[in-house]
């Protein structure tokens, strides 16, 4: 049971135990063997906690309450000490806040405005004559702030358009009070819009005061009205963790261009003067309305449910355009278009989020994103296995325009797919051994499949055979491996030689994508280096990257040191996966092991020689492209010289694996031999820029998402 995750008691959660960073680290270290056995061993003598905290639901009323009170401690703070919006000539943004009878959470929103430290906010305050029966005045808070004062109370639109009169900046936010903002809310915001011109308004992930979300965009429904995108969902769930177009926004916390504002006709009055309408008209002007969530703003009032009583107006003057509408389906809300303006949708399936820092083709997946997510394209990234990154980490690495269902694993793809019948034009699956995985789930959808083998498994297996001295039937391998192929309407290798493998087994188009890199050689000259570097993923103890380095280290390591001496030393980098040690060569005297390094330009500019000692290997070596797109010659096996399609001599130095005497000999030339090294760095160099360009790249994945099915 507790390789299936099962708990033996109540207060043992094996499936969330596993996965705390603790555990995690004590399993890769070798100090347990798994989860179970490390709660017996170690983690209850520590007192680890073995299952989550219980949760506790707070309703939005009393968590609106406890935000009162906050901001009753708050405000008379500002009574000496007046919140200053003077901002002299340096003007870059305009906030228009109508003042109710919230001065308090109206003091909240005005300092976390402050907070946010954009400068030049000019602030335009309306007071619409309310009153809050104590005598208290937010502008006795406030100074710096241009105000405008109502005998009467106004509607909300009719304040809007008062403070509109007022502004002078190109970017309006329309703030409301009882909104705080997060630390760089208005920033995002302001980026966002800034990226295009088409982009007329920009709204953030609001997010309410129990913690749960309250919008990420809203869509309009022919028969159902406006309904916000996830309410009431978790914020940190994936569709509400990506940026998109929509359709509307809430005016609680909406950037949008004045000159967009002020250049739209005038409603008609019997028009509701709410989100929904302006957005739609800023829609029907030719803009789009964006969301953005990166700019995350709490409330501290109970919100009342988003925009729900305007749709019977819409229909009055924009009868054509909600008859385009689809009726309203919780599953698919997110994924309406607007007919004519539909970007591809693609959903990406890979062995896990596909992180740079993981390596092992996860970084050639992460290219093939970039490059699909640049045009504006519709890429929801669907892992196959929990990789244990955080949310930052893929935020970090991913574009932001990407879905990444990471709470997803396999076992929801049916279920996601089904939710979502119809949606996808393009399913590319990374690795073959997913195609067979996800057959059943896939089955029935009409979108086009590629299938991206990255590498080709079973030449990886024939190498590792001949290496240990083992009978392989390579050609029968190869059929079982590529026998669910004829689903797909492309197959992409990685290389001519493991292209030709597959056209053997498949009939269909099959097409080359190597990887994306541009030349970015580090400066320091041959002779202010020193060491050897080896980088290089590990995920298992029978990982190709795992058996080089020992063979290296076993092997070849000792012959060099006999000629190198005491200037031999070598670095190891790269990425560990949990379960994977190295404790074996933590006191080497000649090895320096650094764990994965997040920028290894340092790294490679200050070492003479890059070793890539690998006896079994499939597709094609990253790493040796990324060390000689740095500048760092490099010294392989010529397996992966044949891979690469590189020379002995020129790009690089070469050796066969079996025959460590002649590997160490190809080092010590390297090392000691300043024109060789300097030869080898210049003929790599030019490889890169020649075939690694990621402009070309970009254009090649672009044709295999948009193109015709087949490629020569």
């Amino acid at each position: 049971g507790q390789w299936e995750g099962r708990s033996p008691h109540p207060d043992l959660d094996l499936a969330w135990y596993a996965k705390q960073p603790a555990v995690r680290e004590d399993i890769a270290a070798e100090r347990a063997p798994g989860a179970f056995v490390h709660w017996i061993t170690i983690g209850r003598q520590a007192e680890l906690p073995g299952c989550p905290p219980p949760r506790i639901e707070v309703s939005t009323g009393e968590a609106a309450e406890l935000y009162r009170h906050r901001a009753k401690i708050i405000t008379p703070l500002f009574e000496r000490h007046k919140l200053d919006f003077t901002h002299g000539a340096g003007k870059t943004i305009s906030v228009v806040l109508s003042v109710g009878n919230q001065v308090e959470e109206t003091m909240v929103s005005l300092a976390s405005l402050q907070a946010q430290g954009i400068g030049g906010v000019e602030l335009v305050l309306i007071d619409a004559g309310n009153d809050d029966g104590g005598g208290t005045d937010i502008f006795d808070f406030v100074a710096g702030a241009t105000v405008l004062r109502f005998g009467a109370p106004l509607d909300p639109a009719a304040a809007r358009k008062a403070g509109l009169a007022c502004v002078t900046t190109d970017a309006v936010l329309f703030l409301a009070p009882g909104v705080e903002l997060a630390a760089g809310a208005v920033n995002a915001l302001v980026t966002r819009l800034n990226r295009t011109p088409e982009t007329g308004a920009v709204g953030g992930r609001l997010i309410q005061p129990n913690g749960r979300l309250q919008e990420a965009g809203g869509i309009i429904w022919r028969d159902a009205g406006v309904r916000p995108y996830m309410w009431n969902e978790s914020p940190l769930a994936p569709e509400a963790n990506f940026a998109r177009a929509t359709e509307v926004c809430s005016l609680q916390f909406l950037l949008v261009r004045r000159a967009v504002l002020t250049s739209l006709p005038a409603a008609p009055d019997h028009i509701g003067h709410d989100a929904a309408e302006l957005c739609l008209r800023i829609r029907a002007a030719g803009y789009e309305v964006m969301y953005e969530p990166g700019a995350v703003a709490f409330l501290t009032t109970d919100p009342p449910m988003l925009h729900v009583d305007q749709v019977a107006a819409f229909a009055l003057t924009h009868a054509d355009y909600l008859a385009t509408r689809p009726a309203f389906d919780p599953a698919m809300e997110a994924f309406a278009r607007v007919p004519g303006s539909r970007p591809r949708r693609i959903l990406f399936i890979e062995d896990s989020v596909p992180l740079r820092r993981i390596g092992s083709g996860f970084v050639r997946s992460n290219d093939i994103l970039l490059a699909m997510a640049s045009p504006g394209h519709a890429v929801t990234v669907f892992p196959m296995a929990d990789n244990g990154c955080s949310l930052s980490a893929i935020r970090a690495e991913l574009p932001d325009n990407v879905e990444v269902m990471h709470d997803r694993t396999i076992a929801d793809l049916a279920v996601h797919l089904a939710e979502r019948q119809g949606y996808y034009d393009l399913i590319w699956i990374a690795r073959t051994h997913n195609l067979d995985r996800v057959l059943s789930a896939i089955k029935g959808q009409l979108a086009r499949v590629i299938v991206d083998t990255e590498a080709v498994a079973s030449a990886r297996l024939a190498a590792r055979a001949a290496v240990l001295g083992e009978s392989f039937d390579l050609d029968a391998a190869l059929r079982e491996e590529f026998q669910a192929l004829g689903r797909a309407a492309l197959a992409i290798a990685v290389n001519d030689a493991e292209a030709n493998l597959i056209r053997h087994q498949y009939s269909g188009p099959v097409t080359v994508l190597g990887h994306a890199l541009r030349p970015e050689p580090t400066p320091r000259p041959f002779a202010d280096r020193s060491g050897m570097l080896f980088v290089g993923a590990i995920h298992g103890m029978e990982h190709p990257n795992l058996d080089g380095l020992i063979w290296f280290a076993d092997q070849v390591l000792p012959l060099i040191e006999k000629d190198l001496r005491w200037e031999t030393r070598l670095t190891v980098a790269g990425y560990l996966a949990p379960g994977v040690s190295l404790e074996r060569f933590r006191s080497h005297p000649r090895i320096t092991l650094r764990g994965a390094v997040t920028d290894l330009t340092p790294v490679y500019d200050s070492h003479r020689v890059f070793v890539a000692p690998a006896r079994f290997a499939a597709g094609l070596p990253f790493k040796v492209h990324e060390a000689a797109a740095r500048g760092l010659p490099a010294v392989m096996t010529g397996l992966l010289a044949r891979q690469l399609g590189w020379s002995d001599g020129d790009e690089a130095m070469a050796a066969e694996a079996p025959d460590a005497a002649a590997f160490a000999r190809q080092v010590i030339t390297l090392y000691r031999d300043e024109m060789a090294w300097t030869r080898s760095r210049e003929t790599a160099l030019a490889r890169v820029a020649a075939e690694l360009d990621p402009d070309a790249y970009a254009a090649r994945v672009q044709s295999m998402v948009s193109g015709p099915d087949i490629f020569h």
